[in-house]
């Protein structure tokens, strides 16, 4: 803990007055993410304030004029889902380019910052996810679709999001690149085909040499030891011809690897927006990227520990969702 660099900022937080937001720009929040007045301003604020930023249920509350502080009468869909989608839009809104020395914008994708979206659970970020992948942006406004991936092992994905799953994006690229895995095909089925050829032969050895065992005329033995000649011939051929493709399939095995690595790269740098748990955001995979800001959904169910895990990719803007209320953010840099 004491090598973290926030580490004071998480121990001893100092809160901070709410950034201020004037009404007009409130007003267009709420017309480009069709959000309401409370929604509009915890968007607002979130994208202004460096440090932590807690919005909460209370959005949904004040627009519908239902005290917040009656958690058991809570009807489901308390907005914060709504929200999370207008600030992801209003951040890529507003992301800035990067630009080159000689004043270009850069075509790097990996340079551009993208929003780490995370949850306690698969459940909850998968929810999320499939929203965000539709383009829903609001109360259920579709507008500008961003690019979403999952990232997390297949079989804890829901299949709702499964199509936006990063081995599934890898998988995609893979089968659109026929030099990529047209070597490691041919070399499977070769391989399949002798085999299949080898016990063959084999069979056929093994029938001629009883054959042979049994026979007493001399003639016709000199011909079936002319026959086991040739299926020895033809063995020993077929298996160094397995060995030169069992050395081909691991070399084109290495070579759809680096594609892999390459192609998973690919996907992760064309991404707007990164979904991934608690424990997953801390792969090693996400450390070439550069976030622009960190959203933790359902973060009052969040255990404190997993909280800090996306927090080491150096961000200065994170923004914890779930509860009643609005907090003040407070600074972390």
């Amino acid at each position: 803990m004491p090598h973290y660099e926030c580490v004071d900022f998480i121990l001893k937080p100092q809160l901070l007055k709410p950034m201020p937001v004037d009404h007009k720009e409130v007003q267009l929040t709420m017309t480009k993410y069709n959000v309401n007045e409370p929604q509009a301003r915890a968007i607002s604020s979130a994208l202004r304030t460096d440090g932590f930023t807690l919005i909460q249920g209370h959005a949904f509350y004040h627009a519908h004029n239902i005290p917040s502080d009656n958690l058991d009468d809570r009807p489901p869909g308390t907005g914060k889902t709504s929200t999370i989608c207008g600030l992801v839009q209003a951040f890529l809104s507003n992301r800035p380019q990067v630009i080159q020395a000689n004043g270009t914008r850069s075509t790097d994708k990996v340079a551009t910052k993208k929003i780490l979206l995370c949850a306690p659970s698969n459940a909850a970020i998968d929810e999320i996810a499939n929203r965000l992948k539709e383009g829903i942006s609001g109360a259920g406004r579709r507008s500008v679709i961003p690019k979403v991936v999952r990232v997390g092992t297949d079989k804890a994905i829901n299949v709702s999001v499964k199509d936006i799953s990063l081995d599934n994006l890898v998988d995609q690229k893979l089968d659109s690149s026929q030099s990529a895995r047209g070597g490691s095909k041919d070399s499977a089925s070769d391989i399949a085909r002798l085999r299949s050829e080898l016990e063959t032969v084999r069979q056929s050895r093994q029938q001629k040499q009883a054959e042979l065992a049994l026979l007493h005329d001399v003639t016709k033995g000199a011909a079936l030891e002319e026959d086991i000649k040739r299926l020895n011939y033809r063995r020993v051929t077929i298996i160094q011809k397995l060995d030169r493709l069992r050395d081909q399939q691991k070399s084109d095995n290495r070579t759809l690897d680096a594609v892999r690595r390459k192609f998973r790269m690919d996907v992760l740098a064309e991404a707007d927006v990164i979904c991934s748990t608690l424990s997953g955001s801390g792969h090693e995979i996400l450390e070439s990227l550069e976030f622009g800001i960190i959203i933790i959904d359902e973060a009052a169910q969040a255990i404190e520990l997993s909280s800090l895990i996306p927090l080491k990719y150096g961000v200065t803007r994170c923004v914890m969702v779930g509860g009643a209320i609005i907090s003040r953010p407070f600074q972390l840099r």
